[in-house]
């Protein structure tokens, strides 16, 4: 079954929450639009993502390469180390983005309807297996570094301090960023992804219902 003649048969689909008594007209058309609208704007964010992370990662690349032609006056081979991995980590995320861009940009809009909700349910969960995968270990990555460069840092210019108060410090702030960004995350999805996933999901049973 294509879009076209599953256009009249979901008519007066629900959303969830609206009383059966309220007609809802949604269409798969406007779905559709919904969800285009929803892809260029995710496009964008990653455009503007891939930028600022390459752009990053080229700067540490270049300071990377700086210290062995001006090496610093303590610890080259430390300040070389966290560089680098500052570098091969926003580097990556940007090429992640652009990854991710090009395969929103290759989406067809005019497939048959059951792949298209398929995929669109897959692509608005919260959480997502590939993104998991990438973004679990490079989290890590990240969190090694930081912690390297702050301990380097609180060392220099608090050498009175103990090593694991600083750890103890970093670990607090690297917790609270987290936590926030997860906060503000999920407040994002559910303001703007939540509400077109229960739109899909009622689409599909309802087709599954009408196809039986």
């Amino acid at each position: 079954m294509d879009l076209n003649e599953m256009r009249d048969r979901v008519r007066s689909v629900k959303a969830p929450g609206i009383d059966d008594r309220i007609p809802y007209n949604r269409t798969v058309e406007d779905l559709i639009a919904a969800v285009k609208i929803e892809d260029a704007r995710d496009n964008k964010t990653l455009r503007r993502s891939m930028i600022f992370f390459a752009g990053a990662g080229v700067f540490y690349a270049a300071l990377f390469l700086l210290t062995f032609i001006a090496p610093p006056d303590d610890s080259p081979n430390m300040h070389r180390m966290i560089l680098g991995l500052f570098a091969f980590t926003f580097l990556s995320i940007g090429m992640y983005s652009r990854m991710n861009s090009r395969r929103l940009t290759g989406l067809d809009y005019a497939e048959p309807a059951r792949a298209f909700l398929d995929t669109a349910e897959k692509r608005y969960r919260i959480v997502q297996v590939k993104s998991l995968l990438f973004g679990v270990p490079y989290l890590l990555i990240l969190m090694v570094t930081c912690a390297f460069a702050f301990l380097t840092g609180m060392e220099r210019y608090f050498p009175s301090l103990e090593p694991r108060v600083g750890i103890v410090l970093f670990a607090i702030f690297f917790l609270v960023v987290v936590a926030v960004g997860l906060l503000f995350g999920w407040k994002e999805w559910k303001r703007r992804k939540a509400p077109l996933l229960s739109e899909i999901r009622e689409m599909r049973v309802h087709l599954n219902n009408d196809s039986r």
